[in-house]
């Protein structure tokens, strides 16, 4: 029997020093991450890997390396139609177990690049809609599902850059073409607010809820209000008006509020429209009430404070100076 266990223990010293087998699953949170022929950053390409894809690894380089200022080690993988080295920098450990929160830090580490590359954000697209699919519990899948229409927000960002004044929809994304508003001002793309809105009418009892609401009220809109009356108050009663109209209670209340004040507040230049509000027709200046009213109630449901007091004591005076139809 001893001879036995040490003959065990002797074929496992011989798998731990030739790197065999030992590394657990990892996952890849680069782009584009080039898979080489040996373990080296020299050597041939033979493949790669996309972000978000989940390698087992069968053996570990000889050594850690640093590359990138980042210091680890090469692993062997052998995959489906894919073998080869990759470099442990571009890699993190991976566990079934917490794979939300794994997939939660890829996504919000790259959409907090300013300067994010197109085919950056395609490949981060590519990955929120496969999860969003693949997902069955309803809470992660809501939330990839937001992942989506953030990356492919910030995907159409990226393209401006790459294709400045262009009209046509990216190739990449031709057959979503009816999820998009185009702006003929900027001449830019971006999502549809309403594919927010829905989203959260869809899982407004989700604890994700207010973070969607959120999003839906800070996505672009189309076109310029110009400064026009009424294209302004909508703009703001459909935005951080109607966040405060579905979340009153919501953690980004306050944000909303700061927000309608610098227009509506002590200091806001709506002082600049009275001679503009005198000459507008009846129907403008009915839609600006009920705009009005809808703010003020809006604000009413939310809980006391100095900044509510003052938004609605702004969004009264204002009231008084939009002509009331006869």
């Amino acid at each position: 029997m001893k001879a036995k266990g040490f003959g065990i223990l002797l074929l496992v010293n011989m798998f731990l020093v030739s790197g065999i087998a030992m590394a657990q699953s990892r996952i890849v949170v680069g782009t584009g991450v080039k898979l080489r022929a040996e373990a080296s950053t020299s050597s041939n390409e033979v493949g790669r890997l996309s972000i978000g894809s989940v390698i087992s690894p069968v053996k570990t380089g000889e050594k850690a390396q640093t590359i990138g200022g980042k210091t680890a080690q090469w692993y062997f993988i052998s995959q489906k139609d894919l073998e080869g080295w990759v470099f442990g920098g571009l890699t993190e450990p991976y566990d079934p177990a917490t794979s939300l929160q794994t997939y939660e830090k890829i996504f919000k580490d790259r959409l907090a690049v300013d300067d994010a590359q197109y085919a950056d954000m395609v490949e981060l697209f590519r990955l929120a809609e496969r999860l969003s699919h693949e997902e069955k519990e309803i809470s992660a899948q809501t939330e990839y599902e937001l992942f989506r229409l953030k990356t492919l927000r910030k995907a159409l960002q990226a393209w401006q850059h790459v294709k400045s004044g262009s009209d046509d929809v990216p190739t990449e994304f031709r057959s979503l073409k009816s999820s998009l508003t185009f702006s003929d001002p900027s001449a830019t793309f971006t999502v549809d607010s309403e594919l927010f809105w829905k989203l959260f009418e869809q899982h407004r009892d989700l604890p994700i809820a207010d973070e969607i609401a959120w999003e839906a009220s800070q996505n672009p809109l189309p076109g310029e209000t110009e400064g026009y009356p009424p294209a302004v108050l909508s703009v703001y009663n459909y935005t951080a008006g109607r966040y405060l109209r579905e979340q009153p209670k919501g953690k980004h209340v306050h944000e909303a509020i700061d927000f309608l004040l610098k227009f509506f507040g002590p200091y806001g230049w709506q002082k600049d429209m009275i001679a503009e509000l005198k000459s507008l027709a009846a129907d403008e200046t009915k839609g600006m009430h009920k705009d009005l009213s809808e703010l003020r109630e809006a604000v009413q449901k939310t809980e006391p404070g100095d900044d509510r007091d003052k938004l609605l004591k702004g969004l009264a005076h204002f009231e008084e100076l939009v002509p009331t139809a006869k």
